[in-house]
């Protein structure tokens, strides 16, 4: 079955296919096929224009290589990590494993900002920790979903998978199994995606909004060249210090503030984790670009690496670019091998197979004509009540949750009992509960959302200097900023932060208002000193309280301490957006 399973890699610009051939230990490309796609027709993952994308498709199975795509073809798909929500939870120790998925899903629908009823979910039961067990959560919007599966239906091509588009790219690659935590940087031309891998699962992602483009459109006004002229020299020299020093110096520009989101990411993953990322992987079209790797490798202090195949060069065919393929690798080999994170496998039956729909309701058909009218009513009376006792008994747990959902805070209670001691139990125990709720946080303010609070931008001004003789006036400056990010983040909580407020620490910005001495001035061998400015986003701490307490009376005046956590960070124009997890103890 899975050799007429094609991998289809949909993005925005273009379409690759690949189908594999199995061998005894190995797979072999089989067959292969790329097409490009206009601007109108696909834009971040979502379809815009159905007819053009089923034309386009046809055109791409028509033109494959070195063979023709087997007659009797399914496809397995993959959409982009903009369209998907995944995490992993943890949950108490005490849950026992046949209540984890259904208590992950519930979970879930605490923190996901978008509605439950609009998503498919898929739950994947990881290894427990000393304390906690933990489960893989992964969501998609059915709609994205079911505009994907018509466009092959209407081409009579049955689907047999959708995963998110992270885990199919990694299962094109060749992985080093020594390293435990591998963060792999799908660099593209509008985005990044930012993942992390350990040996259980996708623990981690993120979505960046910087790319190729930044860097071309950037060669394109600066050096006054055309944008195919920008590409050839972002291709040709990019980031290496041997070619056109003034093209790397734009693209170093550009690529900073992408530098600066990862660090945070990465500082945050390893600091809640208590792990270390072991080495980087780079994927996508701009991880091509000329020295690619060692400059994310240095900036990132992480041993860092271009993607490779996981099969074997031998069994690729000539000429094959996989950085362009690596995705439809991916879903090829999955088509497989499978995957625990199927989307398609949990939509509804009768939402996969038109065809399947219509012979079930012919076959209902059918049955009935064999019944008289009187009858058909009096079987379906007893088939209603026999279906509503079972669903009262399967659901009961679901019901009672439901009557007390606003009567009864979520808690996890943990007893600590005095060892030592003897007395009865009516002596004073020392109890700690927790309470977690999700709260967003933004500068703009949304009336009618849920555990709201409008937050204060806060600015923070700094002076940094460096000294190395070894660096031009350029590089000192990026070196400065660079080593100025992550101090700021260092010391936020530390010197800078607000009597009675919380900053959240990840800036949104920040701007070099001043450089002395100014590069005409300078010697080689000087100090290069600077003044950032910073934007971060506050809220005051008593607002948060009061939600919680709002939401469960029964720990006001309890409180003794918040902890916090960010789970999503969004920016739109000048429009700032947190979701964090507070956790709350009290006695």
């Amino acid at each position: 079955m899975a050799k007429n399973i094609v991998g289809i890699d949909i993005s925005d610009f273009s379409i690759e296919a690949l189908a594999l051939e199995k061998r005894k230990n190995s797979f072999r490309v089989e067959s292969y096929a790329r097409f490009r796609l206009s601007p109108e027709i696909v834009e971040d993952g979502r379809i815009l224009d159905k007819q053009k994308l089923k034309d386009a498709i046809l055109k791409m199975f028509a033109n494959a290589k070195p063979v023709a795509f087997n007659q009797s073809r399914k496809v397995f798909l993959s959409i982009p990590e903009s369209q998907t929500f995944s995490r992993v939870l943890s949950l108490p120790k005490h849950i026992k494993d046949k209540s984890l998925s259904k208590i992950a899903l519930d979970k879930a629908e605490e923190i996901i900002p978008e509605s439950i009823d609009k998503l498919t979910a898929v739950v994947k039961i990881l290894p427990a920790s000393e304390k906690h067990k933990h489960v893989f959560y992964s969501a998609a919007e059915t709609e994205v979903l079911h505009n994907f599966i018509s466009v092959f239906k209407e081409l009579n091509i049955e689907v047999a998978g959708i995963t998110t588009e992270t885990i199919s790219s990694f299962a094109g690659l060749k992985i080093n199994k020594d390293k435990k935590n591998i963060l792999v940087l799908d660099l593209g031309a509008r985005t990044t995606i930012a993942s992390i891998f350990t040996k259980e699962c996708l623990c981690s992602s993120i979505n960046i909004d910087i790319g190729g483009d930044n860097i071309t459109k950037a060669l394109v006004k600066k050096l006054n060249i055309s944008y195919n002229q920008a590409e050839d020299k972002k291709r040709q020299v990019g980031l290496s210090p041997d070619g056109d020093g003034e093209t790397m110096l734009v693209a170093q520009g550009q690529l900073q503030p992408l530098v600066d989101e990862l660090k945070v990411f990465i500082k945050y993953w390893q600091d809640i984790n208590k792990k270390t990322i072991e080495q980087v992987v780079l994927v996508g079209g701009l991880s091509q670009m000329k020295g690619a790797d060692k400059y994310f490798g240095d900036n990132l202090n992480v041993p860092t690496q271009l993607g490779q195949s996981f099969i074997d060069v031998k069994d690729l065919p000539d000429g094959f670019a996989f950085s362009k393929y690596i995705n439809a690798l991916g879903l090829a080999k999955l088509a497989h091998k499978g995957t625990d994170i199927d989307f398609y496998k949990k939509l509804p039956k009768n939402k996969k197979d038109n065809k399947n729909e219509e012979l079930e309701v012919k076959t209902k058909k059918s049955k009935a004509s064999k019944f008289s009218k009187n009858d058909r009513i009096l079987i379906t009376i007893i088939l209603i009540l026999f279906l509503s006792v079972i669903a009262i008994f399967i659901f009961r747990d679901k019901l009672t949750s439901l009557i007390y959902k606003d009567k009864q805070p979520i808690v996890q209670e943990e007893i600590v009992q005095d060892s030592e001691s003897e007395q009865a139990v009516d002596e004073e125990e020392k109890v700690t509960l927790k309470i977690e709720e999700p709260i967003v946080v933004s500068s703009v303010e949304y009336l009618g959302k849920d555990n709201f609070i409008l937050g204060e931008l806060y600015e923070i001004s700094v002076d940094r200097n460096i000294i190395n003789p070894e660096l031009n006036y350029a590089d000192l400056l990026t070196a400065l900023k660079s080593q100025s990010n992550v101090d700021i983040l260092h010391e936020l909580n530390k010197e800078y932060d607000k009597e009675d407020y919380y900053t959240i620490p990840q800036f949104l910005s920040y701007e070099v208002t001043q450089i002395n001495p100014p590069e005409v001035s300078f010697i080689a061998g000087n100090e290069l000193t600077a003044t950032v400015l910073y934007s971060f986003l506050s809220f005051k701490e008593l607002d948060l309280r009061n939600i919680l307490v709002n939401k469960n009376p029964v720990i006001k005046d309890r409180i003794t301490s918040i902890y916090y956590g960010i789970l999503r960070y969004e920016q739109a124009s000048e429009e700032y957006s947190f979701d964090l997890e507070a956790i709350a103890e009290y006695k």
